[in-house]
């Protein structure tokens, strides 16, 4: 990425549609082409809602609300200075949207520090159904950059989404002395599984090196509260939060297979 293109911005609604970016750039003196999109992301503990009604959009527009549990595609762009004061305009940042740090997961599990924008919080309502149009905007968008259209559809229409299974590979796993955490919040399922990456130790514990060679095995595990069973989880493997420097260990989302 070239280096005046330095501001890293994740967006989920209309500014996924390039055309619609760049549309909006014309016609409000700006250059297209000063947003580049770099890569599709997904932002963990974050879902999409419809929660503030836009005139200009003729009903709902979308906001990304903080959710443990939630794992959100996205899309990550580079912005210059001109890109990062055309975004603000657009968001009429700060009356309607504000900015927000946020931290993303890419294809290989590895976090970025962005920023995106989310709705003022003086400016939110439980949910305002969004206008055909704009819908159509933003279903445009997510088909260019190839981001999958599920979580977007559910919010257009209120609906929960399937959350992220948990997988274990040390003592939370059946059989093994933590165990019970798991199975006192709503476990509905279990069932071995495997994901790329090799066990490692540091001396005192294991863990999974997920640019290890081969693979590794540990326990998929479906919880009907996966929000209070992270919870739990994260204390007990010192996560404490996307982004911090004093995680021992960190929480990231992988494919695994179930057979």
């Amino acid at each position: 990425m070239k280096k005046e293109f330095k501001f890293p911005i994740v967006a989920f609604g209309s500014n996924t549609n390039l055309d619609d970016l760049d549309d909006y750039a014309i016609s409000n003196g700006y250059p297209a082409g000063c947003i580049q999109f770099s890569r599709v992301v997904w932002a963990p503990d974050h879902k999409l809602a419809f929660t503030k009604y836009s005139r200009n959009r003729g009903g709902g527009v979308l906001d990304l609300l903080h959710s443990i549990g939630h794992l959100t595609p996205a899309a990550l762009f580079y912005a210059n200075e001109t890109g990062l004061t055309l975004l603000k305009q657009k968001e009429g940042v700060p009356r309607h949207y504000i900015e927000k740090d946020i931290t993303v997961i890419d294809e290989v599990g590895n976090e970025i520090q962005a920023m995106t924008f989310v709705v003022a919080p003086e400016k939110k309502e439980n949910f305002v159904r969004p206008s055909e149009d704009y819908l159509r905007i933003c279903k445009e968008g997510f088909e260019q950059l190839g981001i999958d259209k599920y979580e977007l559809m559910a919010a257009a229409e209120n609906k929960p989404v399937e959350q992220p299974a948990l997988f274990s590979y040390g003592t939370l796993m059946r059989d093994e002395p933590r165990f019970p955490v798991i199975a006192k919040h709503g476990l509905s399922c279990a069932l071995t599984a495997f994901c790329f990456g090799s066990l490692t130790t540091n001396g005192e514990f294991p863990a999974l090196n997920l640019e290890g060679k081969g693979f590794s095995r540990g326990d998929y595990f479906v919880s009907k509260d996966i929000a209070s069973l992270l919870k739990a989880t994260d204390q007990i493997e010192g996560f404490k939060g996307f982004g911090s420097k004093h995680n021992l260990f960190r929480r990231t989302c992988v494919d695994v297979d179930v057979g």
